[in-house]
């Protein structure tokens, strides 16, 4: 397998969690992002997290490891190993960990059964749509 694929297979193995951490630690100079503005968000829309943030963080991430790893990985297990060594070196700022306690928040809300989403009546015209 191709470096990108290693990368993309890689990525493919990380929870929610992880792949915020990741995005947080490597791609933190992204220009126009407030990764921050866009988990408050989710308690808005959780939508989201599902429909766009979950493939732009992982194309971005996917973006930045492919720069980052300057070699070919015969295995995933090596390959594994580098991203490891890259995410060592990295420490969040306090706005990351102010967005990822946001982001625990989140989580916790969505899985609570006492939270009801409420659809806006644009959203729910949209669901009733027949085609």
């Amino acid at each position: 397998m191709n470096k990108r694929g290693l990368i993309k297979y890689h990525l493919s193995q990380l929870s929610l969690r992880e792949l915020l951490r990741y995005r947080l630690l490597l791609c933190s100079g992204e220009p126009n992002e407030n990764i921050e503005l866009d988990v408050v968000d989710l308690f808005k829309y959780p939508a989201r997290l599902e429909t766009s943030y979950f493939d732009n963080w992982q194309r971005d991430v996917l973006k930045t490891l492919f720069r980052l790893l300057d070699e070919e990985f015969q295995t995933s297990s090596l390959m594994d190993k580098k991203i490891t060594e890259l995410l060592s070196k990295q420490t969040f700022s306090e706005k990351d960990e102010r967005t990822l306690l946001l982001f625990e928040n989140f989580m916790v809300s969505l899985k609570s059964n006492n939270v009801v989403s409420i659809h806006s009546l644009l959203h729910n015209k949209l669901d009733n749509l027949k085609f």
